[in-house]
């Protein structure tokens, strides 16, 4: 496993999430990596986007998604969009 970056801790990667079209609509969300669970994809994700991989990426279309709290699932948890 040459060349894996390892994330000891955790960490919080924030997104910003932009129409191409030049319309108004913007969602930003966090996402946290944990490297106590899984040092070296956590380690591999924070190096990707600390290097720019993901700027400007493309996202596929979908008609809905649901984002899991870590809190207790009630209703108020789901997020559609």
């Amino acid at each position: 496993m040459c060349g894996n970056s390892r994330l000891a801790g955790r960490g919080t990667v924030e997104i910003t999430i932009e129409k191409s079209d030049g319309s108004t609509f913007q969602a930003e969300a966090e996402v946290d990596i944990d490297g106590y669970s899984a040092p070296v994809t956590a380690g591999n994700s924070a190096k990707l986007v600390t290097n720019g991989a993901y700027d400007r990426a493309k996202l596929n279309t979908v008609n809905q998604a649901v984002i899991k709290s870590s809190t207790p699932f009630l209703p108020h948890n789901r997020v559609q969009v």
